[in-house]
């Protein structure tokens, strides 16, 4: 999955953009992906400056989809379609 083909299918589920970064800088209370050297780190970012749910990737793709993936799991524990 590409960054374009990502944010098509995050705005199609209606995720605001402040509750993501890909390899833009940390933000607040978002999902965040950093590339360090040949590695594409996953973490959330709370109001605290606390990272958790670390996971690390050999490919942006695969970055990418698990992102996507996070988003889906939580519109599905809350019984909607879209945020």
């Amino acid at each position: 999955m590409t960054k374009c083909e990502l944010k098509s299918e995050l705005n199609k589920i209606r995720v605001s953009e402040r509750s993501y970064s890909l390899n833009e800088g940390v933000k607040t209370d978002a999902y965040i992906i950093e590339k360090h050297n040949d590695i594409w780190k996953f973490y959330y970012f709370d109001e605290k400056g606390q990272e958790s749910d670390y996971n690390l990737f050999k490919s942006e793709e695969d970055a990418y989809s698990f992102l996507l993936e996070k988003f889906k799991e939580q519109l599905k524990l809350l019984g909607k379609k879209s945020f």
